[in-house]
């Protein structure tokens, strides 16, 4: 489960750019739940809440959307002689096992936590693919594995069909998103996720495949002003639609936060090695890690929310040092705990 397209990797052949993508990906979605709860209690008055958001803002990129966006290069790179039902019955052996088994752990957890909600609300959020807040992405994922073999026949297609089908998911997924927003609206079940996901998926795909070149000045100053710009967005936005302005300024399914893993993910498969086989270091410490990240995914809020309980948490401290060591904390954790499963 924490390897999307272990078999696809090895017949493309192994690439570290996205394994170190993975990586920091799972790092970048510690640092974002780690700080969502300091960064809701707003004070538009304050340098901390303002240095906060804009920590949250810049690490907006990691998690879901590079994730999918490795997932599309890695299982689009080639087009596949298995038949779509044999492939689908494949992913789905790989995913539902990891799915069940942190399904159970958080409900246990949250059993003997707190206590878990009725049964009618209990099926409600297993539905929508939420026991627990940050499950929704593997239950999304079952829905991304049945239309890949879709993806795939538009991905080979005639060059003009690929760059359309992105562009149309692109302009549906943000007005999807916006729209939603603005009426607080919902998914029906998981099974509705991943259409307004297919952006990323079939995004990484594209970068991956034509192995997009941008100027590194006009890709840093991407990666620099686009947190700045969506920090403001929710700075400015707050006074007027309270709330809502988290969802329209921090969405991933929004331009902003798009463009921004977008610019991380194109960066990272220019800028980083292609081959580190030859680093010492990555093939003992950082590889092993790498092949967990959806692992690290998986268990970091259990010790977000443990450490809270111990009274460690962001928004208790007031030393501008305090979120980025609970960040360290909370991914070291998630890290061992991940490699003592695996073993």
């Amino acid at each position: 489960m924490d390897r999307i397209g272990s078999v696809t990797e090895k017949r493309i052949g192994r690439d570290t750019r996205l394994e170190l993508l993975r990586l920091l990906g799972a790092f970048a979605t510690v640092w974002i739940h780690v700080c969502a709860d300091a960064v809701m209690l707003v004070d538009l008055d304050s340098t901390r809440w303002w240095l906060i958001n804009y920590s949250e803002a810049a690490s907006r990129w990691g998690g879901s959307a590079i994730f999918l966006m490795i997932g599309g290069a890695i299982l689009l790179q080639r087009e596949s002689t298995t038949e779509p039902v044999r492939f689908v019955s494949e992913r789905l052996r790989r995913l539902l096992p990891g799915l069940v088994f942190w399904t159970v752990f958080y409900l246990v957890w949250r059993a003997w936590r707190t206590g878990l909600p009725a049964w009618p609300q209990l099926a409600l959020e297993i539905a929508q693919g939420v026991p627990y807040y940050h499950l929704w992405f593997v239950y999304m994922l079952v829905g991304m594995m049945l239309v890949v073999p879709l993806l795939r026949c538009i991905a080979i297609a005639k060059p003009s069909l690929p760059w359309y089908f992105l562009a149309v998911s692109a302009a549906l997924t943000v007005i999807d998103s916006t729209v939603a927003v603005w009426l607080g609206a919902s998914h029906a079940s998981f099974l509705s996720l991943f259409p307004v996901f297919v952006v990323y998926f079939f995004g990484g795909h594209l970068c991956y495949r034509h192995n997009w070149r941008i100027h590194p000045g006009w890709l840093l100053a991407a990666m620099l002003l686009l947190p700045l710009i969506i920090a403001h967005v929710l700075g400015g936005l707050y006074p007027l639609v309270g709330e809502r302005a988290f969802a329209f300024a921090y969405s991933n399914r929004g331009p902003l936060v798009t463009l921004l893993a977008s610019s991380v993910f194109i960066a990272g498969l220019m800028w980083l090695p292609r081959d580190a086989e030859r680093w010492r270091w990555y093939r003992r410490r950082a590889a092993p890690v790498a092949h967990a990240g959806l692992g690290i995914y998986m268990v970091h809020p259990f010790w977000i929310t443990t450490l809270a309980d111990w009274g460690y948490s962001g928004h208790r401290w007031s030393s501008v040092w305090a979120i980025p060591l609970l960040i360290c904390g909370v991914y070291a954790l998630s890290v061992l705990s991940v490699l003592a499963i695996a073993r």
